[in-house]
């Protein structure tokens, strides 16, 4: 329904301390039944409505919150304690739970699913219906995409591609041109870097 207010905004409010930041609890003013919200539930927490559109069944719920220059829209579901700022842009049928960090210029969008205690950060994008959840950490201009799982206290950054069927988790690193695209599965201390791909991949020193 394009055009209809689905929130508004209401008089409770949280502090950030950052600067002066004041977020507010939203509330639905009719149904989503896509997540089963009924007019009158309240929601999470915005900065402003430029933070959360009012197209589409996209929705911040529980206490999850949303400030700075980002934005949720289309049908993207943050709940939880999650926390999206700074530049960053969760769109599509995306799904942001747990403690999860978006921040910066990351994006998540897609069928993906983002929970737990992980960052996405920088220019890193999580996408296609690829699950990133654990303590894990994506930055830089990582991608991650297909149908990847990353968990545990995995990183990936640089320029990494992580996609396909590929499981990464523990505590692995992928990092620099490394492109991943198979149904690889790595777990331990490993570091896979440089130009490695699912076709020759060696554990490296840790740095």
């Amino acid at each position: 329904m394009v055009g209809a207010k689905k929130y508004i905004l209401i008089n409770e409010t949280i502090d950030l301390g950052w600067g002066g930041v004041i977020l507010h609890r939203i509330q639905a003013v009719r149904d989503i039944p896509r997540y089963g919200i009924k007019a009158g539930d309240l929601g999470g927490f915005i900065e402003s409505e430029k933070n959360l559109s009012q197209d589409g069944d996209c929705w911040v719920g529980g206490e999850a919150w949303v400030s700075g220059e980002a934005l949720v829209y289309e049908n993207a579901w943050v709940i939880g304690k999650a926390r999206i700022y700074g530049r960053a842009r969760i769109h599509g049928c995306v799904q942001v739970d747990g403690e999860a960090r978006i921040y910066e210029d990351a994006e998540a969008y897609g069928d993906a699913v983002v929970s737990g205690n992980v960052s996405v950060f920088g220019n890193a994008k999580v996408f296609g219906n690829a699950w990133v959840y654990g303590e894990a950490w994506i930055y830089g201009n990582a991608m991650i995409y297909g149908y990847a799982k990353i968990y545990g206290k995995a990183r990936i950054y640089g320029i990494a591609k992580v996609h396909s069927y590929a499981m990464i988790s523990g505590n692995v690193w992928i990092y620099g041109n490394a492109d991943i695209d198979s149904a690889l599965v790595a777990n331990g201390d490993v570091r896979l870097h440089g130009d490695a791909n699912d076709c020759g991949v060696l554990p490296c020193p840790r740095e």
